[in-house]
């Protein structure tokens, strides 16, 4: 989920321009980290837009049943030339991950994710993310009804009446 929202704001934000340049080893090592690590994998934030997407054309009750498999194509095809033949994962990796990371440090990354534990890391981190945002929302959820009455509490008490 993360990595779909990431990708939606990348998505408007095209227009960025980097201002941090980075060796060409560097570069490489950012590419072969994106690659290990599944960051230029977008199956799953092209399945995100078209549900998305879908739902959106949903309100109208008669959805022609074509609509999804064709939504499904186009989508997966505009996301592949906006986000990977263009090189823009790319460019977003060498702007952070050059960044923040050192060779070395990016080095040490990409052999973890070639370990096993790094494949699995890989494999169950879309599943763990959803979990995650899933539990995170059900919590706030359960909060509301705290921060409403207390909230209302401190406004009564400064005269501010709903």
């Amino acid at each position: 989920m993360i990595k779909t929202i990431l990708l939606l704001t990348l998505f408007t934000l095209s227009q960025l321009s980097f201002a941090e340049e980075i060796s060409e080893e560097k570069k490489l090592i950012v590419d072969e980290f994106m690659q290990v690590s599944g960051e230029l994998d977008i199956e799953i934030p092209v399945q995100e837009l078209t549900k998305t997407f879908i739902t959106l054309l949903a309100q109208n009750k008669n959805l022609d049943p074509r609509v999804v498999p064709i939504a499904e194509d186009e989508i997966a095809i505009i996301m592949q030339e906006l986000f990977l033949d263009n090189g823009f994962l790319n460019e977003v990796g060498y702007a952070t991950y050059g960044k923040y990371f050192t060779i070395a440090e990016l080095k040490d990354m990409v052999a973890f994710y070639k370990t096993p534990t790094g494949k699995k890391m890989v494999s169950v981190l879309p599943k763990l993310e959803t979990d995650a945002l899933s539990i995170g929302e059900a919590h706030v959820a359960s909060l509301l009804p705290v921060v409403r009455k207390r909230l209302m509490n401190r406004f009564r008490g400064v005269g501010i009446v709903f």
